[in-house]
């Protein structure tokens, strides 16, 4: 028995990814959608008006792995056709149904009949979304949304910036919608390298507390896995997160978000933990990964994780190597 050192539970083993991200109340939805019952999500996503994160959460974790295209959809939209969280459950769901046809692999990877496929269902998705930014203005989580299906119809840069602009302007520092603005600015569809830090860079000036400035951290893990799966380049790939900025910049964002006194721990707090733990295991910023390491509460998400193997695998190694310190 170790009468001294570093307490651990607070960084618990996982076996499996929590598609529920915690949260009991997420749970009790999914249970209900996997069963075809969606008056209760309804209900809950009717009670978001205003307190728009919360609104992203529940659209994000209740269409995160449907399968196929549940009939419910279609009758929600039938039931309450002037509800705009109903249309954008379905065109949010229409995103992931086409990435599903698409896959999550490079594009020349993709077989001509899925790219169709995947197109018509955005397509079908954006229809859904602008109906709900029309029933809703106030609302951004269609906006961002829209970034998403815009990134994927390959709408080019000034569209999916212009988009980002309409989520940011319902909502200043929609973290979900600079997210998906980043991989949109990114150079793999079409952006830069250059583009993309910048954005992130843009959003380390928004308000202390705000979960934003975890863009930094998606950044780097995008340009780090640029370098590793499209250049090949595995020596730069590898001295990457040794420069020391990109552990500057780091901590700096950590201290404005996750690690301020003004950061309330939001619903989406489980992407900001995970990123932050993956990336300060990178640096081999040990304090720091431990720190975020029990932050995560041993909630696993599918990212940054899912990118370079199995999460649950990979999180049990990081999780050894982050208590070790080495």
């Amino acid at each position: 028995m170790k009468l001294f050192g570093r307490k651990t539970t607070g960084a618990p083993p996982v076996n499996e990814i929590d598609p529920a991200w915690g949260d009991e109340q997420a749970r009790t939805l999914r249970a209900e959608l996997a069963r075809g019952k969606w008056r209760e999500a309804h209900a809950a996503l009717e009670g978001t008006r205003g307190n728009w994160d919360d609104r992203q959460f529940l659209v994000h974790v209740l269409t995160y792995d449907l399968p196929g295209r549940p009939k419910w959809l279609d009758e929600w939209i039938e039931a309450y056709p002037q509800s705009a969280a109903a249309w954008t459950m379905r065109g949010a769901h229409s995103i992931k149904w086409g990435w599903d046809a698409r896959g999550g692999g490079k594009a020349e990877a993709v077989q001509d009949d899925s790219w169709q496929t995947f197109w018509s269902r955005l397509e079908e998705a954006e229809a859904d979304l602008y109906k709900a930014a029309e029933l809703e203005p106030d609302d951004p989580v269609p906006w961002t949304y829209l970034v998403l299906s815009g990134r994927g119809l390959e709408k080019g840069i000034p569209e999916v910036g212009e988009r980002l602009k309409q989520a940011h302007a319902r909502h200043p520092w929609h973290h979900f919608a600079f997210s998906q603005a980043l991989q949109g600015y990114a150079k793999k569809w079409g952006g830069s390298h250059e583009l993309m830090l910048d954005l992130a860079r843009q959003a380390a000036t928004a308000p202390e507390g705000a979960s934003v400035h975890t863009l930094v951290a998606e950044a780097h893990v995008e340009r780090w896995l640029y370098i590793a799966g499209w250049d090949k380049d595995e020596a730069s790939a590898r001295d990457y997160w040794f420069a020391p900025s990109v552990g500057e910049e780091l901590r700096a964002a950590a201290t404005r978000s996750v690690w301020s006194p003004k950061y309330e721990r939001p619903r989406l707090a489980p992407w900001d933990h995970n990123f932050f733990t993956y990336c300060f295991f990178r640096v081999h910023d040990w304090e720091s990964a431990r720190r975020e390491l029990e932050a995560m509460r041993g909630i696993l998400n599918p990212s940054p994780w899912s990118y370079v193997g199995k999460p649950v695998d990979l999180y049990r190694v990081v999780r050894e190597r982050i208590l070790k310190g080495k």
